[in-house]
């Protein structure tokens, strides 16, 4: 027993002398060192990286070829959204990166599409008033009467006294149909039994007023041919007239023919030849066998020279 606790302090003591013997900081021999990044594995990531932007732009040609294929086939159909691809020249980005994009890509989205849909509706105006203008100039007058009408001297009794009021109304409108063609319109106030007045009296328990068509014309003027002018419709008088044979008011109805010359003379300005056709009622026929309804016109020929 003794001999066995003299070998256990014998061992205790070399165990203890061994510690104190060996440095903490050596490194271990048998401990393996790291490889050192050679020039070599550098130029195979390049030649790597190199090969995946070649696949990434082989890949967006065949999706541009593939997308103008179907817009080829189906040209009324609406484009479809081209896919875009992006390389990332280290890491992807993030998921929440792609839900919430910057304020400012946002920005920059809606003033796209706010110009997008400006620039459509400037378009349509262009397009609205390119065809306005191809129809020609159009012309918009109109004018709006007030008048007392005193009526006075009459018998002594004055039954035939009166103060009425009146009121007129007309609107005209007429446009250009090319170089040979004019057309126009007239909506004016008035009595329909009436054809010489557009006054409308202010009576009848504040009934409404009517508004009839009191011009409607087309005019043809040839290029080859500038002295002669034909118009047809509802149309004010082609030729110079006074009072005394017909009102101003009245607008005749049917066709005229104009034929008028250009004159620098010191005596005469200008001679004009013309004619119309104005049917003013349609009447029955009295014969046996000649009972149709046929119109009675208004033929006639006038020469008219202004000094």
């Amino acid at each position: 027993m003794k001999r066995l606790l003299q070998w256990t302090t014998v061992f205790l003591l070399s165990s203890l002398a061994l510690a104190q013997n060996a440095t903490p900081g050596s490194p271990t021999p048998n401990s393996p060192s790291q490889p050192a990044v050679t020039a070599a594995d550098i130029q195979a990531l390049k030649d790597a990286l190199a090969a995946q932007q070649q696949q990434i732009q082989q890949l967006q040609r065949a999706l541009a070829e593939r997308d103008q294929t179907a817009q080829a086939r189906q040209p009324e159909a609406q484009p479809a959204e081209t896919p875009h691809l992006e390389l990332a020249s280290s890491v992807s980005a993030s998921p929440a990166s792609i839900q919430n994009p910057p304020p400012v890509q946002a920005a920059q989205v809606l003033q796209g599409a706010q110009g997008v849909e400006a620039g459509s509706s400037d378009q349509r105006i262009r397009n609205l008033e390119r065809q306005i203008k191809g129809l020609g100039p159009i012309n918009f007058s109109g004018d709006v009467r007030l008048r007392a009408e005193p009526f006075f001297g009459g018998p002594t009794d004055g039954s035939l006294d009166r103060m009425r009021g009146r009121i007129r109304a007309r609107f005209n409108a007429t446009a250009d149909l090319g170089s040979q063609f004019r057309t126009g319109i007239t909506l004016a106030t008035g009595d329909l039994n009436d054809p010489v007045s557009t006054n409308q009296n202010i009576t009848g328990f504040y009934t409404r007023k009517a508004i009839a068509l009191d011009q409607a014309f087309v005019q043809f003027k040839p290029n080859e041919f500038k002295a002669l002018t034909l118009t047809a419709g509802k149309f004010g008088y082609p030729w110079y007239n006074t009072e005394l044979t017909w009102d101003k008011d009245l607008n005749p109805e049917g066709a005229a023919q104009s034929l008028a010359f250009k004159l620098n003379t010191p005596v005469l300005k200008r001679v004009a030849l013309i004619g119309f056709e104005l049917p003013f009622a349609e009447v029955a026929g009295t014969a046996v066998n000649g009972k149709r309804i046929a119109q009675r016109r208004l033929p006639g020929t006038c020469s008219r020279t202004l000094a």
